[in-house]
């Protein structure tokens, strides 16, 4: 039997070991108490550079990840909200299935894109993705149009493309040597450089215009569209082009969006 003086004792031993272990457990909580970092996943996006090359940009992306929070919560950015919600939808956030919602005329889809920091003058495959809502071929060009002119397309801004019209004709881009012409434009090279309405014209002077390519003029022409380099090209082709009905359909529409003088054909 213990005397009071022992029992005592152990009372003491007992304590200490009891705050021993409760300081091991507040200092070193077990494994699934302490937060893990999140993993880093990493995308690759590819973009322009100046409208030129082809670049590859690397980085985390939220969008693949489970969002953090619902779409339109106070806890995401603008950003954020929208390549969730793209998610959401199902698509993938990567410059082919931006483009892919610009040829098939997905305002939802394309507008997402754009709020989560796709650029309309990005690079994809040889030709900026602004020209691939350009081409007869897409779907709802002239709403598509508006909504990359919202969304930091500029009217008068170079774009690229070394893809579409190549493939159109052996002969486009045509060759065209002009104090206008664009820096990176080159026939030879097989890549035109231009702004939109440059690209029409060539197009529609060549193959005749489309159902809506005068809408996409006047489109552009409401957003400032200054036609100066497209004037220069008619003028150059004349000698060329001039025999055909089409170039004067397209290069008087030109005229009249550009408050120039009507040129009249006297063939």
């Amino acid at each position: 039997m213990l005397t009071k003086k022992q029992f005592f004792a152990w009372s003491g031993v007992i304590g200490s070991v009891a705050s021993v272990i409760g300081l091991y457990v507040a200092f070193y909580p077990p494994p699934s108490a302490v937060p893990q970092p999140q993993k880093r996943i990493e995308q690759t996006q590819t973009g322009g550079s100046n409208n030129t090359q082809i670049g590859v940009v690397k980085g985390d992306l939220t969008v693949n990840q489970l969002p953090l929070a619902t779409p339109g919560s106070a806890f995401q950015s603008p950003t954020d909200r929208a390549r969730a919600e793209l998610q959401q939808l199902g698509v993938t956030w990567n410059a082919e299935s931006f483009v892919g919602s610009i040829v098939d005329g997905d305002l939802r889809s394309a507008g997402l894109f754009l709020k989560g920091g796709m650029r309309p003058d990005l690079n994809y495959k040889g030709a900026s993705a602004a020209v691939y809502a350009l081409q007869p071929k897409a779907n709802n060009r002239e709403a598509m149009l508006a909504l990359l002119l919202s969304n930091g397309l500029n009217p008068n801004a170079d774009l690229i493309d070394a893809r579409i019209m190549p493939g159109l004709s052996d002969t486009l881009p045509p060759n065209f040597e002009h104090r206008l012409t664009p820096s990176d434009y080159s026939a030879w090279k097989r890549q035109f450089a231009g702004p939109a309405d440059l690209w029409l014209v060539i197009r529609s002077s060549y193959a005749g215009p489309q159902a809506g390519d005068f809408q996409l003029l006047r489109a552009l022409a409401t957003r400032g569209a200054k036609f100066d380099v497209s004037l220069a090209f008619l003028h150059e082709y004349e000698p060329i082009f001039g025999n055909t009905p089409v170039y004067w359909e397209v290069r008087n529409e030109v005229e009249r969006l550009a408050k120039v003088p009507i040129t009249h054909h006297k063939g």
